[in-house]
């Protein structure tokens, strides 16, 4: 496989208003993890840390195997599309 652009060509919106990418085999699904902070004595959410969900053949793949097989001149592709992810997917 040669290098991708991780172009919004590689980027799907799905029925229910999100979106999802495609690298090489794998389908690419955001997920965001709140960060909270100790405002006031209570716990309350100041950001979210967006994540990326990497699927094969409809099966969940560990974010390590899948970051691991990413070659060097590919890891910029890969994280220009799950930026692009997570801008599409932030108000969902």
């Amino acid at each position: 496989m040669g290098a991708r652009s991780g172009s919004i060509e590689q980027i799907s919106r799905q029925t229910d208003g999100t979106h999802v990418g495609v690298w090489g085999r794998y389908l690419l699904c955001s997920a965001f993890q709140p960060i909270f902070s100790l405002i006031g004595g209570k716990f309350e959410i100041v950001a979210y840390e967006g994540l990326i969900r990497p699927f094969q053949n409809e099966q969940p793949v560990a974010p390590g195997a899948f970051f691991g097989s990413i070659r060097p001149i590919d890891r910029f592709g890969v994280e220009t599309l799950t930026r692009n992810l997570h801008v599409l997917n932030a108000s969902h």
